[in-house]
């Protein structure tokens, strides 16, 4: 992934997004409780992937309500501080779905 692919990002969020490990995704419940989980996750083609068991609240909570918010940051409080965060609606992969997306981003993954 480079700046030229995505002009509009900064390359410090892409390295930011590419390097971090752990972020903060943000659900609401059926009630309209907004929820906030740490997560390891992925970044590929503007895309965050990150797995979860099937019995975890955060999965029926997206279920009810696909509408996600996922916030990633480089921990830094001054000046250099940088952060990423996407707003939209997530998908949910069954076992068989989420095989074939990670053999679509091959390799890469291998470094998760």
């Amino acid at each position: 992934m480079s700046e030229k692919q995505y002009p509009d990002i900064p390359g410090q969020v892409l390295d930011l997004l590419k390097s971090s490990r752990i972020g903060y995704l943000s659900v609401t419940s059926r009630k309209g409780e907004l929820f906030s989980y740490p997560v390891a996750f992925f970044f590929t083609d503007l895309k965050v992937y990150f797995i979860t068991p099937v019995s975890a609240a955060k999965l029926k909570f997206i279920r009810s309500n696909p509408t996600v918010s996922f916030l990633v940051d480089n921990h830094i409080l001054t000046t250099d501080s940088c952060g990423a965060m996407f707003q939209g609606k997530a998908k949910v992969f069954s076992i068989a779905k989420t095989v074939l997306s990670i053999l679509s981003i091959g390799p890469k993954i291998a470094k998760f």
